[in-house]
Order: C-alpha cells, then sequence, then structure tokens
C-alpha cells in the first residue's frame, strides 16, 4: 500500500500561487546558510497573513533533576514527578517573516499549571510576554533541526523561565527507505511531539529541575498524514486576501513536511536502482530507418540523405528536408503532412539541435570552437536519459532559418498558465522575449484565469483572451501543466478558435490528469473547489472519453516532456515525497515523473495522437522549464536549481523548427 505520507503534495498549493511553477510546493533543506526570503510576490501574498494556532502539552517536572537528556527523562517512571500542563496559543504575525526567520519564531501566550512549586499547590499562572516558540530551527552548533520552547511565567512576585526543545534525532531512520514509513511512526511522533528541558527561576543559579513535556490533542495524529494536513488547515489565518490565508496553511505544512522528509528519509531519491531497461522502453520512438522502411518518396530520400551524409554536409541536407516538409504543409496535402511520421521525426529532432545551437553561441553571437564537442557536452546534461548517439541531427552546427525580414505575416501566441501559477504573471517571460526578438511580427498574449478557476472558467478566460486579438491573426496556444487542461476544454468548447489555431505546444501536460492531484483533492475537501478536482485521473478520462473526439485534427499538437531521473540536483525538497509517491503509484515499480505528472501521462494521444509530436524528454522537475529567472524566492525553490536551466534556447528552438517547416510564421514555399 503507497503510504500516504505523499500528502506533502500539499506543497503544490503555495509553490504554485507564490511563483514557482503551476502546481507544487519546496522548501530549501537545511544548511548553515539556510536563505532568507526576499522582496518577491511571495511576500505580497502572505507578508499581511498571521497564523494562530492552539498546543496542549502534559508532562512531568522533576525539582532537583539536573539531568534533562532524552535517554534518562525517557528512563524515568512516567507517574514520577510533579505534574505540569501547559495551555499555549501560537501566534505568528507574518507568515513570510515566519518562514524568513533562521529560527522560524512565534510569539507564545496562554497559561501554565504546575501541580506543585515552590512550595505551593496547584500554581497557575498565565504565559507573559517575551514567550517564543522557535519551530524546526537548525542548531548552528549541531546541525540538527529543533523546536525550542522559551515561557516565561510569575508566581508570588517571583518569575520564571521554562526552557525545552524537541530534536529530530533519526536514531534509527537513516538508513530506512519510505516504504518503511510505518514502522518508523513512533520515532517521527516521538521526535514531533515530546520536548525535554529544564525550569528555573529567572535569576544566576535559579535551577530547579528538569521536565518533559509532551505535546497532546491533535497533534498526537502524526501517524496518518491527512490529519497532519488537517491540523494545519485548521490553523486560524487573519489578513491578507482569502488566497492568501489558503496558501499560509499549506505553506507551513509544505515547510513541514518537506523537513521531515529530508531528516528522516534522506534517500528517499537515490536514483540507485534506475530501471535503465523501463526507461528506455518508455523514451522508445521510432528511428529514421524504420520510418522509411517500406518508404521511397521525396521526404524519405531526404532523410535518408541526412543519415548517409557526413557531418560537414548533414546541415545542407537537414535544410533541404525542411523545404520538402514546409511545401507539403503549405501546399495541399497538409493534413496527410501533420500526420506524417518523417514531419514528427524533424520536430523532435530538429528541435533540441537548435536548443544546442541557441544555448552554445547565445543566439548566434557566439562562436563555439569545437562546436560537436560542446553539443554532446550540453545534450548530456540535459537529456541524461539518452546515449550521445540519439542527437545525430544536432552534433553538426546549422543555425536557424532566417526570421522573417518584415512584418506582412503576422501571428499570435497565447499563453494559458499552470494552475495555482494563475496569478503569478512571470512563467515563460524569458521564453517570450527571446521569442519576440527572434520573431518581432509576433503578437503574445497572457491568459490568466481567476484563481483557482474550474477547468471550464478558466477555458473561457483563455478563449476571450484569445479571441480579442485582431480576428485575421492565425493563433498559436501555448500551455504549462494544468494549462493544457484549459486550453483543450477550450478548443472543444469553441470551434471559433479551433478554426484558428494552427498549433499547441504543451509544456508538461496534466491533460490525463496526477494522482498528486486526487491526494490534494482528498485532504482540501473542495478547497479550493473543483479546481483540484479537474486535475485528477478520473476527471482527466471523463474528459477524454465524452470530449476528446471534438478537438481539432488539422492542428499540430507538439508535447514538450520532462522527468527528474537525477532528483538530487532537481526535486526540491518538499517535493521528495510527491515524486517518491509518483515512483510507487498504481504499483509501477518505477514510473519516472518530474514531481507532479508521470512520463507516461505526458501525452495528450486519442484523437489527436496521429498529429501529436512527443519532444525528446529534458531533465527537470515540473516547472524548471518554465520558470522566469527570480520568479520566486529562494526557500520556495533553490536559485541554482531553477538558473541552471537554459528555458529561453529551449523553447526558442522548438519554435524556429516550426517555423522551419511552415507550421510558425511561415515563409513562403522554397
Amino acid at each position: 500500500m503507497v503510504p500516504r505520507w505523499g500528502l506533502v503534495a500539499l506543497g503544490l498549493v503555495p509553490l504554485g500561487h507564490l511563483g514557482c511553477g503551476s502546481d507544487s510546493g519546496s522548501i530549501m533543506p537545511a544548511s548553515e546558510s539556510e536563505p532568507t526570503c526576499g522582496a518577491s510576490k511571495c511576500d505580497s501574498t502572505l507578508a499581511d497573513v498571521s497564523l494562530t494556532f492552539s498546543e496542549k502539552l502534559t508532562g512531568r517536572f522533576r525539582p532537583g533533576d539536573a539531568d534533562s537528556s532524552p535517554a534518562h527523562l525517557d528512563a524515568l517512571d512516567a507517574d514520577s514527578g510533579v505534574a505540569c500542563e501547559i495551555s499555549a496559543v501560537h501566534a505568528i504575525d507574518s507568515v513570510a517573516g515566519f518562514l524568513a526567520d533562521r529560527n522560524h519564531t512565534a510569539k507564545l501566550s496562554g497559561e501554565i499549571r504546575i501541580a506543585r512549586l515552590g512550595g505551593n499547590e496547584g500554581v497557575v499562572a498565565g504565559i507573559e510576554d517575551g514567550s517564543t516558540f522557535d519551530y524546526l530551527r537548525v542548531n548552528p552548533a549541531t546541525g540538527v533541526r529543533e523546536t525550542r520552547y522559551l515561557i516565561r511565567f510569575s508566581h508570588q512576585d517571583v518569575r520564571y523561565v521554562l526552557r525545552a526543545d524537541r530534536q529530530l534525532r533519526r536514531d534509527t531512520a537513516k538508513d530506512k527507505s519510505i516504504d518503511d514509513f510505518r514502522s518508523l511512526i513512533p520515532e517521527v511522533v516521538k521526535d514531533a511531539t515530546v520536548a525535554y528541558g529544564t525550569l528555573a527561576k529567572e535569576e544566576p543559579g535559579g535551577d530547579l529541575g528538569s521536565l518533559r513535556i509532551v505535546s497532546v490533542g491533535d497533534m498526537r495524529s502524526w501517524d496518518d498524514l491527512v490529519d497532519v494536513a488537517r491540523f494545519f488547515l485548521k490553523m486560524e489565518a487573519r489578513g491578507g486576501s482569502a488566497i492568501g490565508r489558503l496558501l499560509a496553511r499549506t505553506t507551513l505544512l509544505a515547510f513541514t513536511t518537506g523537513i521531515l522528509t529530508d531528516e528522516y528519509f534522506p534517500s528517499v531519491t537515490n536514483p540507485i536502482g534506475i530501471d535503465r531497461v523501463g526507461l528506455e522502453a518508455a523514451l522508445t520512438q521510432p528511428s529514421s530507418a524504420e520510418i522509411c522502411q517500406t518508404r521511397d518518396d521525396e521526404s524519405c530520400q531526404a532523410l535518408r540523405a541526412i543519415d548517409a551524409s557526413p557531418p560537414e554536409h548533414t546541415a545542407a541536407r537537414v535544410a533541404e528536408l525542411a523545404n520538402i516538409i514546409s511545401r507539403r504543409l503549405q501546399g495541399g496535402g497538409r493534413s496527410e503532412a501533420l500526420r506524417d511520421p518523417v514531419v514528427h521525426y524533424f520536430l523532435r529532432e530538429r528541435g533540441p539541435a537548435l536548443f544546442a545551437y541557441n544555448h552554445l553561441t547565445q543566439f548566434g553571437e557566439r562562436q563555439v570552437a569545437d562546436y560537436s564537442a560542446e553539443a554532446t557536452r550540453l545534450l548530456s546534461t540535459h537529456y541524461p536519459a539518452y546515449p550521445a548517439a540519439a542527437f545525430a541531427l544536432a552534433r553538426p552546427k546549422r543555425p536557424p532559418a532566417p526570421t522573417p525580414a518584415s512584418c506582412s505575416k503576422r501571428e499570435a501566441l497565447i499563453l494559458s498558465p499552470g494552475l495555482f501559477r494563475a496569478t503569478g504573471g512571470e512563467e515563460l517571460r524569458e521564453v517570450f522575449e527571446a521569442l519576440q526578438r527572434y520573431f518581432p511580427c509576433l503578437e503574445v498574449v497572457r491568459a490568466d484565469p481567476a484563481t483557482y478557476a474550474t477547468t471550464r472558467d478558466a477555458a473561457r478566460t483563455f478563449y476571450e483572451a484569445a479571441m480579442s486579438v485582431d480576428a485575421s491573426l492565425p493563433l498559436h496556444l501555448v500551455a504549462h501543466s494544468a494549462g493544457a487542461n484549459r486550453v483543450l476544454e477550450a478548443l472543444v468548447e469553441h470551434p471559433d478558435l479551433a478554426a484558428r489555431t494552427r498549433t499547441v505546444v504543451s509544456l508538461q501536460p496534466t491533460a490525463h490528469g496526477t494522482a498528486v492531484a486526487g491526494l490534494l483533492d482528498t485532504v482540501l475537501h473542495g478547497i479550493p473547489g473543483e479546481a483540484v478536482a479537474d486535475l485528477t485521473p478520473e476527471a482527466g478520462a471523463s474528459f477524454w472519453a465524452s470530449q476528446g473526439s471534438k478537438l481539432p485534427t488539422d492542428v499540430l499538437y507538439l508535447t514538450l516532456r520532462a522527468v527528474a531521473i537525477y532528483p538530487e540536483e532537481n526535486i526540491p525538497t518538499s517535493n521528495r515525497i510527491n515524486y517518491r509517491y509518483l515512483r510507487s503509484v498504481d504499483g509501477v515499480r518505477i514510473p519516472y515523473n518530474d514531481m507532479q505528472a508521470l512520463l507516461t501521462a505526458q501525452y495528450l494521444g486519442g484523437p489527436v495522437g496521429d498529429v501529436e509530436v512527443l519532444s525528446k524528454v529534458v531533465e527537470g522537475n515540473h516547472y524548471q522549464w518554465g520558470l522566469a529567472r527570480g520568479d520566486c524566492p529562494n526557500w520556495v525553490m533553490p536559485p541554482e536549481m531553477s538558473d541552471r536551466i537554459p528555458r529561453a534556447a529551449y523553447f526558442l528552438g522548438y519554435y524556429q523548427a516550426l517555423h522551419e517547416v511552415g507550421l510558425f510564421l511561415p515563409d513562403p514555399p522554397r
């Protein structure tokens, strides 16, 4: 049975809205240089939101005992000592500030009761100002995550201070895998709820004894992550917007579960044991020889010429094939050409080749001494699932076709962003800037629906944005993640949109749903409504069964796919369990995924399968190829994780390939 620890998927909400992709959450792992949250959209969303929650702790105070070590206190009779009880209210004034603070400090108020103190029975005192709660801070001396209580109170003019902490000690978990989750429940619960410390008078030499306190009530239900999620969702949030208040709760949940994952399952994303055979089977696509085995038409003759050419002649042969395809697509055989495996092969292989050219030459501005070797290194880095021989068309240097000389021909590109990024406004920014530099005749429009709108409502917003451009312009639709669901819905519901559409490019689409959304929908119980339910596998299956046949089939669909083969480099901490969950879902041993969508689900297929080009699979998580630089704070997505991705070079390469065959801002047939 798949462990429900996978509900760290709730990180999906804050990451999406705070500016790091459409559907997931991320917190930096513990380190001495744990970053703070700089000025960003996350701050404006969460800075004005406060959270409060209650915690009840009970335990025993042992006067005169100077040993506050866990081993000592755990060994004592549970009924020995003096009973004490703390009813605490934790107040986080600003969620953004709380997460940015290295100590993650909240204020404490409430009441403390001690059965006997200083010769007095039944002492009851209020928790005073200056009392604090440091949540899962990194102890700079030991590097251990710990939660600290500092409680100040007074009785009969004597000031007291209670100090206690609980540590994530990982006594037995360090060699465990996520599959051992159930066996680790007792240890996780103990470390998360039992604190050890001292009670003293607030004066030099005022130590009175040791104590052991245990959080009871809701926080003892951490044997099931559904209950943990509900605990956070029940926190009282004030200030900010309604969305901000929801995100505040789920962000804190993502922060917590991300750290627990990192501490207790450090090898959860260890790539050892990757099923290379299974991976290669998932990536298998027809070779040029297989495509043309029984064909001798002009396209296949050109393709054979490419295969037979020495490297120095390959570029010219590629240009010849592009011209043949362009003439077919712009002539009377468009419908047949859109389904031709040669056309699909050209786009699948030419896209990475132009990606390499754009990146290595800095979009034509830089000379490269040994281009073939540099291209091989670049593609091995970003396409690690493939052998170097899989990129024969990319090693020879061939610049893209020239930009149209004038704007007598204009077209428009409409973006549908992912679900939880609907108000972010920045993803793919670098891509669009590069596209407009290279294609100055291109008009770009973002179609941002209301946050958490249902797919149908968001599709209406997308349609209205697309149809707002000049009615004479052909349209190219591009979508990230759940944005693809909106695009498909809009094409089904609005034939006039379908009639103007020339291409649909989907980046890591969730058109067939994702098991992560299924978990999220279970926990949120309709919050934020049907928007999440629309992304479940059940919803995806329903769409394709009832609506798929209505999609236009005279459009070229290009699906860009990615998975994280090296999760230690490319899966942020709070999504590691998402990633591992998807590797185990439905009993499949290792289904490759990007932490939100399985590789086997990153396609459209169905009635449009024969006009869909499936890209080669790049390395990365669900957001790296769609982010804009600086789009999120460090604690949401480590900058080195997003900055290493050459998004503009990658996307521009595919649109340049579409242009070369006349599917995007076409030149006159040659």
